[in-house]
């Protein structure tokens, strides 16, 4: 009976052994085959990320680069518009400005010309009044002349001793015809024709008033007196 006892103990030793040998076994080959499979799994989704990475990646990139060339045209382009634009606005202003810069010329021009106009027209006043005045001053030279001769006198001792001369007389006569002064500028050799000369202004004392056209104050006078006996 013992023997038969022990022989079934070894009997199950060796059962045992084996069933765990083979569980062993197995566990391994099942984990091993877990562990690759879910190395394939992670493997293929790894790939299709890939994949779908790609044709995304493929599928957007031509889009951002037409954005950027688009971008990059605008870029170039704008900048162009606007320097034309602002080369137009220069010229433009440009323009104004010559076209303000010639009015303002021909503005200074027309006030020049008719300040030229006033001055010119004042000139030909004054020139006019002027010559007027001159033709008045003649006038009154010559009527004082006039008067003159016709209050002069030939000393009977200057004619009963065939005395003769010429002399010239500077007369100051004031607007109103009064002589201020009288001055011997060339007298003559004689004294009695000097001394007759003389008696003479003081004969007239006062001539008429100036004329209107006459402006100035008084005249400076040359007279001159000749004393000749005639026959």
């Amino acid at each position: 009976m013992s023997k038969i006892f022990s022989f079934c103990l070894i009997f199950l030793t060796v059962f045992l052994t084996h069933v765990f040998i083979i569980s062993y076994e197995f566990n391994k080959d099942t984990k091993v085959k877990i562990k690759n499979l879910s190395k394939d799994v992670t493997n293929i989704d790894f790939v299709k990320l890939e994949k779908k990475q790609e044709f995304v990646s493929n599928k957007i990139k031509p889009i951002k680069e037409e954005k950027t060339q688009n971008r990059v045209l605008k870029k170039t382009v704008i900048p162009k518009k606007n320097l034309v634009k602002k080369e137009d606005i220069k010229k433009e202003l440009k323009k104004e400005e010559v076209v303000k810069n010639s009015k303002k010329y021909i503005k200074k021009q027309e006030v020049n010309r008719s300040k030229d106009k006033l001055q010119q027209k004042s000139l030909v006043k004054k020139q006019k009044e002027n010559s007027l005045e001159k033709k008045h001053i003649k006038l009154y030279i010559s009527y004082v002349r006039s008067v003159v001769e016709k209050n002069k006198f030939y000393p009977r001792i200057a004619k009963a001793m065939k005395l003769e001369g010429n002399c010239l007389i500077k007369l100051k006569v004031l607007n109103s015809g009064k002589i201020e002064t009288v001055e011997f500028e060339k007298p003559t050799h004689y004294k009695v024709l000097n001394k007759s000369t003389l008696k003479i202004f003081k004969s007239i004392e006062n001539f008429k008033a100036f004329p209107k056209e006459i402006s100035k104050k008084y005249l400076t006078l040359r007279v001159p007196i000749s004393y000749k006996i005639k026959g």
